[in-house]
């Protein structure tokens, strides 16, 4: 119910006060964000894929920088297939939710996206990719003339000091990072069964076949020609950029 959560798409004033009439536990996130918000110490808040919640969030943090965390889609398609992670996350109720939120006046602009007159070709592949799309396009957008930097999950696996360099003097000047990796081979085991994302990687691997990229590319291609009609060339830069796209 809140203005702020990953579930909204409301295009509220962020002055205004949020109604009691939520959940405790919802009630008591909210309230922990806040305080933790105007907070003394520098920290940073990670978000995934808050999609049309994202201008509310920025309005929320209007002086904090910005760290735009990306990987190479093929890289996200592969972890999905690989786990099995479309069913154990109920993307597809997620994308049915989404799908819903674009009939609405406030987002039309975004409706393309899900508009296609055969249904079948709406796969759990397909439709991960308009939700990598849309959720691209919509950080693009948002950003309005807001300054970011962007950083690669890839660069991580490749070169983890420069990582840490990079996030030391151009993100947290001053604040030194550990360099400490979690290979502890029990660890490892019970991230494989879990949501849990610590097993450190040390090399870039695709469990997609040549199927599965020519359908991932082709949708690309024919969303970002639609895009390209309703969007000015530095927003459609932008999404090239957050996935990869060098077409």
């Amino acid at each position: 119910e809140s203005v702020y959560s990953t579930m909204s798409s409301h295009l509220e004033d962020v002055e205004n006060p949020v109604s009691n009439n939520r959940d405790p536990f919802s009630a008591y996130w909210l309230e922990t964000f806040v305080a933790t918000k105007y907070g003394t110490t520098n920290h940073a808040v990670k978000e995934t894929n808050l999609f049309f919640a994202l201008q509310n969030f920025l309005k929320f943090f209007t002086d904090a920088p910005i760290l735009i965390l990306k990987r190479e889609p093929q890289g996200i398609f592969s972890s999905f297939i690989d786990q099995n992670l479309f069913n154990r996350w109920n993307y597809q109720e997620r994308y049915e939710q989404l799908k819903q939120i674009s009939l609405s006046k406030d987002w039309e602009l975004f409706r393309f996206i899900f508009d296609d007159i055969n249904k079948k070709s709406e796969s759990p592949l397909v439709m991960l990719t308009r939700l990598l799309f849309l959720n691209s396009l919509l950080i693009a957008y948002m950003l309005g003339e807001r300054q970011y930097k962007e950083l690669a999950y890839e660069s991580s696996v490749k070169d983890r000091s420069e990582v840490l360099q990079f996030l030391s003097k151009q993100i947290f000047p001053g604040k030194t990072f550990s360099d400490k990796q979690n290979n502890n081979t029990e660890t490892q085991k019970a991230s494989q069964g879990t949501f849990s994302t610590q097993r450190t990687k040390n090399k870039l691997e695709s469990y997609l076949d040549i199927d599965d990229q020519k359908n991932i590319s082709l949708e690309l291609d024919r969303l970002l020609d639609l895009a390209n009609q309703k969007f000015k060339p530095m927003i459609i830069e932008r999404v090239k950029s957050f996935l990869n796209y060098n077409k």
